[in-house]
């Protein structure tokens, strides 16, 4: 068989040399770990957090990384895992700059270990290890394999036990097995014994120890703990983002003739700010390496998949399980829309009923007043009867009325007379032929229908008055017939009007509130981090979580349609697929929205803020609540670029038109749907993408 080619660059990006799998060791044998050389980064020009930095880590050895808080150690790991790229000059593992083509890290490359534990705390152990064990392409034999060696050497509590039920110290431990799970050529290990006991601190160091030994891997690893540095073998001491020296620890307590690393980093940093002596930067001893990690392989990948299904399915039943262990989160995650929509309708979808009025009326005969109150619609009106005429105006000034009804005295004749002899009344009779009404207007969801009401009465106490005279009804009816309506009925209310634009609000709302808070809580928990780290890519992850809330929005959609038009009963006229298709887009634009918020945002409490300061003026512009006629001609134009107007008017048309997706109405509510979703998604890649190489 053949020796496989290999294409690797030697010494610069000008000069490419061909070697074979049998020889490919022996070249990269001879070069250190890491070559980090003359590197500068910050995040503007003015204030760098590492300043030309240069630092060579041997192979196959443990290297400690020492500093104070803040010098930079985070940052240049951050580099060499290819989460950062350096301002200026070059970093290099194994030979191979990070995050390129030819690299696989970030991915199974390396194993690394965050200053938090980035752990799931709905996951148990065994499910942890498994589910990077996925990412890291590892077989199930192999899996298991792993997990009880980790638990053994590691002492870890029983497999079945969940993350969030251990001490601060166990889950550090898990964290350490993850990071050596798949026996990668290179562990970078930040702060890794803080929380664990000494005889488990040492422990860990002989495993560590032996990993290099017997595996040749490398040990890149920062601690607070300054002894416990002279286990390493050689260490790098950054102070303010430039080496301050590298040596070994042995020779450096021997050189500067101090007990402790401490007291000797103290001596050599006065040393600097006197300039008593120069110190030698200089990386020594790499000619110590004890050879090449027998993973080396996994450095030079064949292809990179852009995406990759088995890392989609491994995030999809991570979620399922975050989300099925934690039955609140689910139970609102579904339930929120229900729950509004059911109040909507309980509050809202009846017509007021006991409605208080005051009535006055004298205490003479006065047939014809008796017989107008008798067509009152009772359901809506309840009259409470006064004998003095002040004190029935008083109860609307004092508000225990809405209106109140003065008959006068001669009511009865006077409307016998103007019905009559409608040619010789004076201006008295007339007046005494109509009832005063008194109202209170400032309640204008009410007034209205009462006002409606009295009409309605009048017309029907008119019409068999003049039946009962032996006159045509009609004579006394307004010039125009209303004829059966086209769309709708005679009785419609605003609840059925309004309807449509809660569905569409509701479903939108919801979906965006949780969407803008997926990657957020990721990146602040470290998930993020560490995910991208192990080889997922900002694809992967977005594409997972899409797919996740698609199948919570279709569960949504139909458990607010069963509450909507089954139990509550809101007109649906058109086709309940039509219905279903533009409710559920609605739930992917509010989920686009959601995940395009979450990718710009680090903080929580930001995207909440602007989750509710696009929300609130989206829903008044976009007449959610009432007529888009109603909105100054001047808006109308913004309202109809606005992602609710037009599909909520094509809701509209269909739950009371019975139109279809081939009307027009209808159609633009798809097609403007489609284009939000497709935009905002777009932007949401784009923006990940951007964020996760920075």
């Amino acid at each position: 068989m053949e020796p496989q080619l290999i294409r690797i660059n030697i010494f610069d990006k000008n000069n490419t040399f061909n070697y074979t799998n049998d020889n490919i060791y022996s070249i990269l044998d001879s070069r250190p770990a890491i070559d980090v050389h003359k590197v500068d980064f910050g995040y503007n020009k003015d204030n760098l957090i590492l300043n030309n930095l240069t630092i060579k880590i041997p192979k196959g050895r443990i290297f400690g990384l020492l500093g104070t808080s803040g010098c930079g150690k985070t940052t240049l790991l951050r580099l060499v895992l290819g989460r950062l790229q350096p301002k200026s000059g070059i970093i290099k593992v194994f030979g191979i700059r990070p995050s390129s083509s030819k690299s696989n890290i970030p991915g199974k490359g390396v194993g690394y270990m965050p200053q938090e534990t980035a752990l799931f705390s709905e996951f148990t152990i065994t499910e942890m290890l498994y589910y990077f064990g996925i990412l890291y392409d590892m077989d199930l034999s192999k899996i298991k394999e792993r997990i009880n060696h980790l638990k053994d050497l590691l002492n870890l509590p029983q497999k079945d036990r969940l993350i969030g039920q251990l001490s601060g110290g166990q889950q550090r431990l898990v964290s350490m097995a993850v990071t050596m799970f798949h026996k990668p050529p290179l562990l970078i290990l930040d702060e890794p014994t803080v929380g664990v006991d000494s005889i488990l601190r040492c422990r860990i160091w002989e495993y560590l120890e032996d990993m290099c030994q017997t595996d040749g891997t490398t040990v890149v690893i920062t601690t607070h703990y300054l002894e416990e540095a002279t286990n390493a073998s050689n260490i790098a001491y950054i102070q303010s983002g430039t080496l301050l020296i590298q040596s070994k620890p042995r020779e450096l307590l021997n050189t500067y003739e101090c007990l402790t690393l401490e007291e000797t980093f103290l001596k050599i940093s006065i040393e600097k700010k006197q300039n008593k002596r120069p110190i030698d930067r200089s990386p020594k001893h790499l000619n110590e390496s004890i050879g090449v990690s027998r993973n080396i392989q996994n450095l030079c990948p064949k292809h990179k998949k852009v995406i990759d299904w088995k890392h989609i399915k491994a995030l999809l039943w991570r979620s399922q399980i975050r989300i099925t262990r934690n039955p609140i989160i689910l139970l609102m995650l579904l339930m929120l829309p229900v729950i509004q929509i059911t109040l909507f309708c309980i509050c809202t979808g009846s017509r007021p009923q006991d409605i208080p009025i005051a009535v006055h009326k004298p205490d003479i005969d006065n047939h014809l007043s008796h017989e107008f109150l008798q067509y009152i619609d009772r359901n809506v009106i309840r009259e409470d009867y006064y004998k003095d005429k002040d004190i029935a105006i008083n109860s609307v000034i004092n508000g225990k009325s809405y209106f109140a009804l003065l008959f006068p005295q001669n009511f009865s004749n006077s409307l016998e007379a103007r019905i009559h002899n409608p040619y010789e009344l004076s201006d008295e009779e007339i007046a005494d032929s109509q009832v005063k009404v008194y109202a209170d207007m400032t309640y204008s969801a009410v007034s209205p229908l009462i006002y409606h009401s009295f009409l309605e009465s009048s017309q029907k106490f008119l019409n068999q008055y003049m039946l009962s005279l032996g006159y045509n009804p009609r004579a006394v009816s307004l010039p125009f017939t209303i004829e059966k309506p086209i769309y709708g009925q005679m009785d419609s209310t605003l609840y059925e009007f309004t309807a449509p634009g809660v569905i569409i609000a509701t479903i939108h709302v919801t979906t965006m509130l949780f969407s803008s808070l997926l990657i957020v809580i990721e990146r602040k928990d470290g998930h993020l981090d560490r995910g991208l780290v192990a080889g997922l890519n900002s694809s992967e992850i977005l594409i997972s979580h899409i797919i996740m809330i698609f199948l919570c929005v279709i569960a949504k959609c139909f458990l607010l349609m069963f509450f909507s038009f089954i139990l509550f009963d809101i007109p649906l006229k058109g086709s309940v697929w039509d219905a279903f298709a533009l409710i559920t887009l609605q739930g992917l634009q509010g989920m686009s929205f959601g995940l395009l918020i979450s990718v710009m945002n680090t903080e929580e409490s930001i995207a909440l803020i602007l989750v509710f300061s696009i929300v609130f003026p989206m829903w008044f512009i976009s007449a959610v609540f009432w007529p888009i006629e109603a909105i100054p001609k001047y808006l109308h134009i913004i309202s109809y670029m606005t992602p609710l107007t037009l599909p909520i008017d094509a809701l509209r048309s269909i739950l009371l038109r019975n139109w279809s997706a081939f009307d027009d109405n209808v159609l633009y509510g798809y097609i403007t749907s489609l284009a939000y979703i497709l935009v905002l998604l777009f932007l949401s890649f784009v923006m990940f993408r951007k964020s996760c190489s920075n």
